[in-house]
């Protein structure tokens, strides 16, 4: 087993806000479209 290193864990939450982040632009993204469209 290799060992869990800062490096590791900084990537996974930087990965998992990326993620997050394009979620949230893209559920906005959708609601205003849905305004829009009516």
């Amino acid at each position: 087993m290799n060992k869990i290193t800062w490096a590791d864990i900084v990537f996974c939450v930087v990965v998992s806000m990326a993620i997050a982040s394009v979620i949230c632009v893209w559920l906005f993204i959708e609601a205003i479209f849905e305004k829009v469209a009516g």
